[in-house]
């Protein structure tokens, strides 16, 4: 079992891919040798080494900068302090969610759903940790959150399997973008399923398309979709 990993997310990877990835040897290596993982081009991670007169593989300022793109991106890196005696994540969503759940046991979001980045921060985690937890390596480590804000939650082992086990459940109850006001359909069989909400079509995301006359809109990845812009229909309010 590994002492480090990089979460992976799921449009990055082939069919047979898992989101789990096992560091051998130190993760920016790991970048290196597999860029295509990553979306990347050897060539470009050596120019930016070169552009910090830095060699390649050095662990630098290139490699901050390499691993923090990665980390904007969904990427989540995780490595064990032995010496702490914790595992530790680094991500790029706020945490303040996380930080409500440690405090009250629960996370009281509008609509009961949760941020779109946190969850996906979540389900990689809970990949990971059903992948792990048997393992003795895992047993007992305290699990520390950091972002690249700055930002950081600490959970000792039986509060992070408590946290594993609830956003699983929760999630899996979120209220999906079929039921939402901003969701439709476009005309014609197979053309596509696309939000409208101004707030999230003006967020830059390669699902995004204009049309010639500049009409905007988000196409949805599948019908058990959802995100944080979420408001039930009028229609599907009962009384």
């Amino acid at each position: 079992m590994s002492n480090a990993y990089w979460l992976v997310p799921p449009k990055h990877l082939c069919e047979s891919q898992s989101q789990v990835q096992a560091v051998l040897i130190t993760h920016i290596d790991f970048i290196i040798d597999n860029p295509n993982l990553f979306a990347l081009k050897l060539d470009d991670i050596k120019s930016i080494y070169k552009s910090h007169n830095e060699k390649l593989r050095f662990e630098g300022k290139a490699r901050n900068i390499i691993m923090a793109n990665l980390l904007d991106k969904g990427f989540v890196r995780l490595r064990k302090d032995i010496k702490a005696n914790t595992w530790k994540v680094n991500i790029a969503a706020n945490i303040s969610e996380l930080q409500e759940y440690k405090n009250i046991g629960k996370i009281s979001s509008k609509y009961g759903r949760i941020s779109y980045d946190i969850e996906q921060v979540l389900r990689k985690l809970t990949i990971w940790y059903k992948k792990v937890k048997s393992n003795m390596l895992y047993n007992d480590y305290d699990v520390l959150i950091l972002t690249t804000q700055g930002e950081q939650i600490k959970f000792t082992r039986s509060d992070f399997d408590k946290l594993i086990e609830y956003s699983d459940n929760f999630i899996k109850n979120q209220p999906k973008c079929l039921s939402c006001k901003y969701s439709t359909w476009a005309v014609g069989i197979g053309q596509g399923f696309f939000c409208t909400n101004p707030s999230k079509i003006q967020i830059k995301d390669s699902r995004l398309l204009e049309s010639s006359t500049g009409f905007k809109r988000y196409m949805i990845p599948s019908r058990q979709y959802s995100c944080e812009f979420y408001e039930l229909n009028d229609c599907c309010i009962s009384n």
